[in-house]
């Protein structure tokens, strides 16, 4: 990753405002997909239904100048809504910043790892993993690979292939399927066994650290639920950005 120069400052603002307005568009999926809720339609107030004007819409702004409330109803606006605006913001631009010279292949960056963060979202509040995100996020993540070539499959099968055995082996018990598809574009995203390989370790050690911390504050059981979506998705995005630099460290201290 690189940081911008002045010629191509223009396509990071873009990319950050096209990210915000995502960002926006995100929170309709987030609230809507998981209840099989039809995306179309005018954004409004979860609790009153009011029907949101267009100056109630801008990302970050609206939520600010509403005071966190709702216009009508004076019910508290989520802090869902501007977090998940900044966070789509934040990683277009860091997408761009990964891919500066081509923009196009930074947009399909950006749309992986945007993406990521919604199944991320949504798997940590409902328990699974939509179709409906996850499989263009596969076809996004192989768009992506294709556009690197040679085209390592090893990172698809990898990827792919570690959760389907788990599936298999436990019958759903240990992952879902939405897990084997989530790994399956992670894989193809991230192109190279070493990475696939980094991925994986860090969202088993993030998500046994999550898992013991929970355990300790008895605020899960041994034979609960843990969400595994938001570990894999972190990791992966830390790893489709900066896992070149980290394989590079851990090898210098002979760790990886």
């Amino acid at each position: 990753m690189t940081f911008v120069d002045p010629t191509t400052f223009p396509y990071l603002v873009f990319f950050v405002v096209l990210g915000l307005i995502l960002g926006s568009f995100g929170n309709v999926l987030i609230c809507r997909v998981p209840q099989h809720e039809s995306i179309r339609g005018r954004s409004h107030c979860p609790r009153c239904k009011h029907v949101l004007s267009p100056w109630e819409l801008i990302p970050l702004l609206s939520f600010f100048a509403l005071a966190a409330k709702c216009k009508n109803c004076s019910k508290s606006i989520s802090w869902q809504y501007p977090l998940i605006e900044a966070a789509s913001g934040i990683l277009f631009g860091l997408a761009f910043l990964h891919e500066p010279a081509s923009p196009a292949t930074a947009l399909i960056l950006a749309l992986c790892i945007w993406l990521l963060l919604l199944m991320a979202v949504i798997d940590g509040r409902t328990g699974y993993l939509p179709d409906g995100l996850n499989l263009p996020f596969v076809a996004l993540g192989i768009s992506y690979a294709a556009l690197h070539p040679p085209f390592d499959t090893t990172g698809v099968f990898l990827g792919g292939g570690f959760f389907l055995i788990q599936w298999l082996s436990s019958r759903g018990r240990w992952i879902g399927s939405g897990d084997v598809i989530l790994g399956t574009g992670i894989g193809a995203l991230l192109g190279a066994w070493e990475h696939v390989m980094l991925f994986l370790f860090l969202s088993y050690i993030t998500g046994g650290i999550a898992a013991g911390f929970l355990l300790w504050k008895g605020q899960k059981k041994l034979n609960s639920h843990l969400s595994f979506g938001p570990f894999l998705s972190a990791s992966a995005v830390v790893c489709a950005l900066w896992g070149q630099q980290i394989l590079d460290a851990l090898q210098s201290f002979y760790l990886f």
